[in-house]
């Protein structure tokens, strides 16, 4: 999304839509049910992933996500480069200039309470995220974030494979009460570390908990099938 590829039209790009490319690119590198690890809105997809009947991944780690349906209107204003006719209309037109001025304070929303660190500032690639297809690309995932996870939630209660999750105490994007927390109830065996003074953006600080949480979950992973089917055949 953020690179030089464009975005095939036709294609489904809900967080299942997605789970199902992964679920391809899972196999076409051949790898062995690996440990998925996603934030925010990856955070649903992971999550897609995590209850898909086929069993593609061995557990995973969830960061900042957002799995429950909201009415937000700081969603639907965000979404609205998505719409037919005047989606379009806005991002060529009005898109850079109201993208440049809402930076700031979108910046400030997703690591508060701590600052926007120098390197995030001298490394994101500000010009791929201001071009008015990444807008629009951005726009439709948060359009259908909600419907999303309410059609995901039945399936939540059912998940066969390990979840850690990690929030910031203080996230001002997500609250970890109705999201994080609500999850960890739901599912069995899931752990949930409510991280305190820290934001959205806790993937930039919360560097040792994130690796636990990541070591932790592949211990209680069970083992990949071919590793199960092959000591079977030993």
């Amino acid at each position: 999304g953020y690179g030089h590829p464009s975005r095939p039209g036709g294609g489904s790009y809900t967080p299942q839509g997605q789970a199902d490319l992964m679920i391809g690119f899972i196999a076409a590198l051949g790898l062995d049910e690996p440990l998925v690890v996603g934030h925010s809105w990856g955070s649903l997809l992971s999550m897609a992933l995590a209850v898909d009947p086929r069993r593609p991944v061995r557990g995973a780690v969830l960061m900042s996500g957002y799995y429950y349906p909201q009415d937000r209107s700081d969603v639907f204003v965000m979404g609205l480069p998505s719409a037919p006719v005047v989606g379009p209309a806005l991002v060529w037109t009005l898109g850079l200039p109201t993208m440049r001025r809402m930076q700031p304070k979108l910046l400030d929303r997703m690591f508060a309470p701590r600052p926007t660190p120098e390197r995030f500032l001298a490394r994101y690639p500000f010009a791929y995220a201001e071009r008015p297809w990444q807008m629009s690309a951005a726009a439709a995932e948060l359009a259908v974030m909600s419907d999303a996870a309410g059609d995901l939630m039945p399936r939540y209660a059912s998940c066969a494979v390990p979840l850690a999750l990690l929030h910031g105490a203080q996230d001002k994007a997500l609250d970890p009460d109705l999201h994080s927390q609500r999850l960890a109830d739901e599912v069995s065996g899931a752990s949930v570390a409510i991280l305190p003074g820290l934001g959205h953006m806790i993937h930039y600080f919360a560097h040792d908990e994130i690796l636990s949480a990541i070591d932790e979950t592949m211990v209680r992973a069970r083992p990949p099938a071919s590793s199960a089917l092959g000591r079977a055949a030993e």
